[in-house]
């Protein structure tokens, strides 16, 4: 009873914060797919895993796209909750993380110029009223992660954030050691954030033997705002063709899940941050 009291407690600390979270995070592409229970099992906490998209507009088949093929990611959203009418907090990545990480728009912390943070000369404090996400999670015992850069534009001690190693780039700022699926089997529950390449993947020096099915470039309807030139038709081509090796990764990441017996406990939230394609 006591056992059962105490995941009370602890799942209604998460399930406040995670509805303060999704009321403020609005991103191009969002999808929840919700843990899935018995009814005669303990409410235990959800474990929260964020799939992170870098650079990557909403061109998916959920969307509506039809010259490429989603299936994983559309299976997400045919299963859990497909967001249509969201909107960034701000233009660029790292103050749009800023912003998701803290709950609050990045220019009412200053955190809004681009890469800031990066010295200790330059660095930004959040008032110490202001906790992160991680944080929240932390205190209710969960364990936290983020498998990749945080790019966050504030000064802050990683250990208060995430339980696991990292690095530092001097102008990506901390990155955490990546953690595979297996090991969190038995930190359960989890809050983490697994970041994935996303539109990025044009810049791998594999990018193009990984493409299994090319995009037919004769077949691309640009967006009104870009001119209609050879080059940009290929680059708008490289990015659909980035897409579809970002489905596949996240099939991957859906499938570890549920070989690992996390995906009926585990809520994942899917998103992208800022594309280039989308600013016009």
């Amino acid at each position: 009873m006591e056992r059962i009291e105490k995941s009370a407690v602890a799942s209604k600390k998460i399930h406040s914060s995670f509805n303060l979270l999704t009321a403020f995070l609005g991103c191009m592409a969002i999808f929840i797919l919700p843990a899935c229970q018995n009814e005669s099992e303990p409410d235990l906490p959800p474990n929260i895993l964020w799939i992170v998209l870098e650079d990557t507009a909403p061109l998916l088949s959920c969307y509506g796209t039809s010259i490429i093929s989603t299936p994983n990611i559309d299976k997400l959203a045919e299963k859990g909750v497909l967001y249509t009418q969201a909107i960034m907090p701000a233009p660029v990545c790292s103050p749009s993380r800023s912003s998701i990480i803290t709950g609050m728009m990045s220019t009412t912390l200053g955190l809004h110029n681009h890469h800031s943070s990066r010295t200790e000369e330059s660095a930004i404090y959040l008032p110490n009223a202001i906790k992160t996400i991680p944080e929240v999670f932390k205190k209710a015992g969960y364990f936290t992660f983020n498998n990749g850069k945080d790019d966050y534009n504030f000064h802050y001690d990683r250990r208060d954030l995430y339980e696991q190693d990292y690095r530092a780039h001097p102008l990506y700022g901390k990155s955490g050691q990546r953690l595979a699926m297996a090991e969190l089997k038995t930190q359960t529950p989890f809050f983490g954030q697994i970041q994935l390449s996303g539109g990025k993947e044009i810049f791998s020096s594999t990018f193009k033997e990984r493409v299994q099915s090319p995009v037919d470039r004769t077949k691309i309807e640009l967006p009104p705002y870009l001119p209609n030139h050879p080059a940009i038709v290929e680059e708008y081509a490289n990015h659909l063709d980035a897409i579809q090796i970002t489905d596949e990764k996240v099939g991957g990441i859906m499938k570890e899940l549920g070989e690992t017996g996390l995906l009926e406990n585990t809520i994942c939230l899917l998103y992208t941050s800022p594309s280039p394609r989308d600013r016009g």
